[in-house]
């Protein structure tokens, strides 16, 4: 069995000044603006899908599939009965302030509804290895699916075929029920009728990077010990959880092969077939505009790792 073993980077200050230069507030301005007009090419290529990691040919991918995403969940939105998923569009977003701190960077935004509400979001990036700024919370910026429409399984026609929805609205393979192979788009909450949706606001963040050869799910507890975020990530890719000021411990469920049939340690359906492993670090501080991150790996022989947990302890 392969051990697991992690790199801890612990918590760091993200803003160290405040730029007034206009370095990044225009890239994260213009790419917000995409999705309100409808050009999520300008949207997606602002964001950090893996450049540096990826080959070429499957960075083209993945951001043919965001754009892909992003269609469908407009689409959706803009035809469909949600009312609320409608006034939750943006019409208008304006920076109010940019902190760059060496490679890292936060921009704030004030966010316009086409309810009329205004919210406040930080959106944080980084420079590539070609000295870009990309955004890295993009999950966080992009429109959720309606209520009334499930978003935790893709059924782009490149994965899947003849894709149709169960009685519980999970996507299928309709012709031999074959999950081997299969797995949800990073960022999914395929547990969202328990824990909720995560939040987009927080002025800190847990990073999460899965192992290049295997998903994982990660889940955030609080410090009563209640799961307060969770996330699908697939193997190399890295999710941010917005968070507040405070104590959190997470845990990292280590698997392949996702079959929204199997029953979950939590009684919901939707959960790995093979390779089910769980850590977890000890509960960790955050303070206000600060990043904790996991770089997750799976290693031969490993000298250390995350401490062991298991399922219940983590659901």
């Amino acid at each position: 069995m392969k051990r697991l073993v992690y790199i801890l980077v612990l918590p760091f200050i993200l803003i160290c000044s405040c730029n007034k230069g206009g370095e990044v507030g225009p890239i994260v301005e213009k790419a917000m603006n995409g999705i309100i007009s409808g050009d999520y090419n300008a949207f997606v290529e602002a964001c950090d899908l893996g450049e540096d990691s990826l080959p070429e040919d499957q960075v083209a991918s993945a951001k043919q599939m965001t754009v892909s995403m992003l269609e469908k969940t407009m689409k959706q939105i803009k035809e469909g009965s949600d009312e609320n998923a409608k006034k939750n569009l943006l019409k208008s977003v304006k920076v109010l302030e940019e902190k760059v701190d060496g490679d890292n960077a936060t921009v704030k935004l004030e966010c316009t509804t086409e309810g009329g509400e205004t919210k406040m979001s930080d959106v944080t990036l980084k420079k590539n290895k070609n000295g870009e700024w990309k955004i890295t919370n993009s999950n966080d910026m992009m429109p959720s699916a309606p209520d009334n429409v499930d978003d935790d399984v893709a059924d782009n026609d490149d994965y899947y075929e003849e894709v149709e929805e169960d009685d519980n609205g999970y996507q299928e393979f309709s012709s031999d029920d074959n999950y081997y192979g299969n797995s949800l788009p990073t960022g999914s909450t395929p547990y969202k009728a328990l824990y909720g949706k995560n939040s987009k606001y927080g002025t800190s963040l847990i990073t999460v990077t899965a192992p290049a050869s295997c998903d994982i799910l990660a889940i955030i507890k609080n410090s009563k010990g209640k799961v307060v975020k969770h996330a699908y990530i697939n193997e190399g890719d890295t999710y941010s959880f917005n968070v507040g000021v405070g104590e959190f411990q997470p845990f990292f469920v280590y698997g392949m092969n996702w079959s929204p049939e199997k029953e979950s340690p939590n009684g919901l359906k939707g959960y790995f077939l093979d390779e089910k492993e769980v850590s977890k670090d000890d509960p960790q501080y955050i303070g206000d505009y600060e990043e904790l991150k996991y770089v997750l790996q799976l290693r031969q022989d490993g000298n250390f790792r995350t401490k062991e947990s298991n399922e219940a302890e983590a659901f």
